[in-house]
């Protein structure tokens, strides 16, 4: 009798607990979803350095950049006191005539001495920032089996390029070497106005760079 029981009544079991398993189990449309990534922080543009790659330090996370700009030729300043002394007695000359050309002649020596300038280097150290967008002007090298320099197909060059219509192609911190021709771009976190402006770190950064010429090995 009890053997009948128990042969009847297991079945109906077994279904009520797969039944019962079925209703705990939620699909996974049911299930919590991951939580949002942070939006990534809106950059304010400050500056734009053009200039010759010299260092990247990832220990310190910085760039060095040596700027090449222009400065007042020494000598020139100095001959330009000169003639603008002699201005001084040009315009004492009795004659008209005389007395114009002397001047016009003194001022086109004053004008031709001031285009002169000197140029002069410095080295600018810069941080760089966490999302760091490197551009290429030319496409990464890469050799074929024959260690000859590869051709890239046109779709080959469109994937290279990324999305988007950015100046050059996708590159690398890795890509950077000493002496390449830079532009680097930086900026700092805007702030944002509905939260405590000391809480924004508005330290400069760089944030994207141009590299414009290949290191010739």
């Amino acid at each position: 009798m009890i053997r009948g029981i128990l042969s009847t009544s297991l079945p109906v079991l077994l279904i009520v607990l797969a039944a019962t398993a079925a209703q705990d189990k939620k699909p996974d449309a049911d299930l919590p979803a991951d939580p949002p990534l942070p939006p990534k922080p809106k950059i304010v543009k400050l500056d734009e350095v053009i200039g010759r790659l010299t260092k990247v330090d990832k220990k310190k996370n910085t760039l060095t950049i040596q700027v090449t700009y222009s400065v007042p030729d020494p000598k020139a300043q100095s001959q330009i006191q000169h003639l603008t002394s002699e201005l001084t007695s040009a315009s004492r000359i009795p004659n008209p005539s005389a007395r114009a050309r002397r001047i016009s002649d003194l001022q086109s020596q004053i004008n031709s001495q001031s285009s002169r300038v000197k140029q002069e280097h410095k080295d600018v150290t810069l941080t760089l920032g966490e999302d760091l967008n490197v551009r290429l002007k030319s496409p990464p090298v890469e050799y074929d089996e024959n260690n000859k320099r590869k051709k890239h197909t046109p779709e080959e060059l469109k994937e290279l390029k990324g999305p988007g219509n950015e100046w050059g192609y996708i590159g690398d911190l890795s890509q950077l070497q000493s002496g390449q021709s830079i532009k680097v771009y930086v900026g700092r976190k805007k702030i944002d106005k509905s939260k405590d402006k000391q809480t924004t770190d508005t330290t400069p950064f760089v944030y994207k760079i141009h590299v414009y010429s290949e290191v010739k090995k």
